[in-house]
């Protein structure tokens, strides 16, 4: 709090907290949510680059993923166990949790869990952040593949294919 006031004069909101600490509101990270349980590498992707250039903090999100992603998990054990984490969250954000814990394949939220984990350390070291997130949901929704003349390199860079 005390680095939000050292920035901020006169009354603070979420907001200022989120801009300055780069930190990821529920609302925004449902969103990321919902492009996993959809299996959506491309939205989930670009999501993630549109954080980064909006000033989120990669690392932070990353935590806040690992943390909501667990809690679905636990949810998809049995939903009885909210009790371990219902002092965390609000009644709206618990039932977004529950939604999405009927819509998530289990084996891959667990493969999401644990490669998040692996990646944490990455995340903070990498020159480019972003990218052991890129991977992980590339590696675990699998990467979108296109036969269609219209998502050809050639088509869509803006540099030259070599013959």
């Amino acid at each position: 709090l005390s680095q939000v006031v050292a920035f901020r004069e006169g009354k603070i909101d979420l907001k200022d907290v989120e801009e300055i600490l780069g930190a990821v509101n529920f609302a925004k990270l449902q969103e990321l949510l919902g492009y996993l349980a959809q299996n959506d590498a491309v939205s989930a992707v670009r999501f993630l680059n549109e954080a980064e250039e909006g000033g989120y903090e990669i690392h932070e999100l990353a935590r806040a993923l690992l943390a909501n992603l667990r809690k679905i998990m636990i949810l998809q054990v049995d939903p009885r166990l909210e009790k371990l984490f219902r002092a965390e969250i609000s009644d709206a954000e618990l039932e977004t949790l529950k939604k999405l814990a009927q819509n998530f394949d289990p084996r891959k939220i667990q493969l999401l869990v644990r490669s998040l984990m692996n990646s944490q350390y990455l995340i903070r070291r990498a020159e480019i952040p972003v990218l052991p997130l890129e991977l992980v949901f590339l590696e675990t929704l699998g990467a979108p593949t296109s036969n269609s003349k219209e998502d050809s390199p050639e088509e869509t860079s803006p540099y030259p294919v070599g013959n």
